[in-house]
């Protein structure tokens, strides 16, 4: 507006009229303000799916990144593997997955085992009066008894307390090992394996056991001398 005016009417004019140029100026910026928001959202839009279709051909050409610990898998579970009342010598193999980055980039960390049993080796003999393979397991975590809140280790020396599990599951793979290998059985957990291993020879059985994001691989060795009729 004009600094002096000798007419009321006239500075009501030249007021108006900056009002009027003001608006449109506005309106013009606002208009143009709105076009660049929704040209951003559009350019965010394909820069989201480039990226997308970027990770997925990464991922199925690469496959997931796995980056193993230093360390040993610190939670190992104790496996009581029997067959009927003979509590076996195992071999267990945990290895543990921590997502960094959901489905494709991982931290790993691994735990070799053994678990005596009877006795040292981790072959089984069925003894002569019995005439069945009834092979049953169970899971434990282990617990320091001065701090049961913390869970250790089941294969180390300290005194520890056990719990039993409840979120496991198995899958069993039976195959005999002579000089010619033969499946025998592969699938779900069964107890009574006797029908699997009917011939004469050396069977190696391998149990999985799977629990969030950990898979454990459990091994023991069958001889059987003698055919079961």
């Amino acid at each position: 507006m004009k600094k002096f005016y000798t007419n009321v009417d006239q500075m009501k004019k030249d007021y108006e009229q900056e009002r009027k140029e003001f608006l449109q100026e506005y309106n013009k910026s606002n208009i143009k303000y709105k076009k660049q928001k929704k040209k951003n959202k559009k350019n965010y839009l394909y820069l989201s799916i480039i990226l997308i279709l970027l990770f997925i051909i990464f991922k199925i050409s690469i496959g997931s990144i796995k980056i193993m610990n230093g360390l040993p898998y610190n939670k190992s579970r104790w496996y009581k593997v029997s067959i009927n009342d003979d509590l076996l010598t195992v071999e267990v193999r945990d290895y543990e997955e921590k997502p960094i980055i959901p489905f494709f980039l991982y931290q790993a960390s691994e735990n070799q085992s053994t678990y005596f049993g009877a006795t040292e080796s981790i072959t089984y003999e069925l003894p002569k009066d019995k005439k069945e393979y009834i092979l049953n397991i169970a899971s434990y975590e282990c617990y320091l008894k001065k701090h049961y809140q913390l869970q250790t280790a089941c294969n180390t020396e300290r005194d520890y307390a056990t719990k039993k599990t409840k979120d496991t599951t198995y899958q069993l793979h039976i195959k005999k090992t002579d000089q010619k290998e033969e499946e025998k059985y592969q699938g779900k957990l069964i107890q009574n394996i006797t029908p699997y291993i009917k011939e004469e020879g050396n069977y190696y059985i391998e149990i999985t056991a799977t629990y969030k994001n950990v898979e454990s691989t459990i091994i023991f060795l069958i001889k059987n001398e003698k055919e079961k009729s």
